[in-house]
């Protein structure tokens, strides 16, 4: 069986959900119930719900609305106060170089299954960000969704016309891609091995508008004491630590463990109190990417075996078939995003 973390988010994360749904002739509240979502907690954004909840939300309204862009429609109805005390703390940073840092350490406080990546070259940063927590559900309209509103915040720090460099999806090109073309309004590329915004390594010195020095280090504090509180979450950034080894190859214990500070046998008597190890959360992350990769992309299954570390497609396929009950090609036509 594999190990699935209960991850959670704030239910801020669904502002205008109710409106937007209305708008495009929709009922939201039964939308909302069908995914496990009790309608009245959008009242109190700070309330934590499931994270496959609120997925599930966006997938159904997407269909029952008939929008296939729902998520990334969404995105530019809300604002940048959906993400709480982190957006906050991003939005009076001194610099985007510091915004990016801060809510890549602190946006499990608003979303514990979003994680924020910078990759920094002298000429070229990509700003990824990596998704968990609601395995065999379709990601399309979350990532969108959270692409939408980096990109609204990215623009917050530069200008209203800012246009990034190009921007990443893993997931295969939309049948009318009008609505990402409108807003991103750069060279847009599917079906990549990461999902990231691309722009020129300078720009990360840009200082938000507005920006409150004092505001910055009251709300720091703040927010240190609340993630001080959550704790360490170890293995959340174990997940995050195999799935960046995937790129390099099969993920290694050693090289893990020595990411988090700590000794191999130290780790592994961690993993155990948590009723987890090393092997199980190493075979729930590449299970995870590779459903996203089958429903979301039309790679073939070699090169899916590939970008997941596999030694070859075969053993992608007998490990896929015995976690799932049926072969990749199986899963895909039942699963498959259309």
């Amino acid at each position: 069986m594999v190990f699935q973390q209960l991850r959670l988010i704030r239910t801020g994360a669904l502002e205008g959900f109710r409106d937007y749904v209305f708008m495009l002739g929709g009922d939201p509240d039964p939308i909302l119930r069908s995914a496990g979502i009790d309608p009245a907690t959008l009242n109190a954004p700070e309330t934590q719900i499931n994270l496959a909840h609120y997925v599930s939300a966006l997938n159904l309204a997407a269909e029952a609305t008939g929008t296939p862009a729902f998520g990334l429609l969404l995105s530019q109805r809300q604002s940048l106060d959906n993400v709480g005390a982190v957006g906050y703390l991003a939005r009076h940073a001194p610099t985007l170089q510091v915004a990016l840092e801060e809510l890549s350490r602190f946006l499990r406080l608003h979303d514990g299954g979003t994680f924020l990546e910078v990759d920094q070259s002298d000429d070229t940063t990509l700003i990824g960000l990596k998704f968990s927590g609601a395995e065999g559900l379709p990601g399309i309209q979350r990532v969108e969704l959270a692409m939408g509103l980096l990109l609204k915040f990215l623009r917050s720090v530069m200008a209203e016309n800012w246009t990034a460099t190009a921007v990443h999806f893993e997931h295969k090109r939309p049948a009318s891609p009008q609505y990402h073309e409108r807003l991103f309004r750069c060279p847009i590329y599917y079906e990549q091995p990461f999902t990231a915004v691309e722009l020129p390594s300078g720009g990360l010195q840009t200082r938000p508008k507005n920006a409150d020095h004092v505001l910055f280090s009251i709300l720091r504090g703040h927010i240190e004491r609340l993630n001080a509180e959550l704790g360490s979450d170890l293995v959340g950034q174990l997940r995050r630590i195999i799935h960046n080894q995937l790129e390099n190859g099969p993920p290694r214990l050693d090289e893990a463990a020595a990411a988090l500070g700590l000794s191999r046998h130290v780790l592994q008597r961690r993993l155990k109190d948590f009723g987890t190890s090393f092997q199980t959360l190493q075979q729930s992350v590449r299970f995870e990417a590779a459903q996203r990769y089958l429903a979301e992309t039309d790679l073939p299954l070699v090169e899916i075996s590939g970008i997941l570390s596999f030694s070859e497609a075969a053993v992608f396929t007998r490990t896929f078939q015995r976690l799932a009950g049926m072969t990749p090609s199986e899963w895909r036509r039942e699963n498959r995003i259309r």
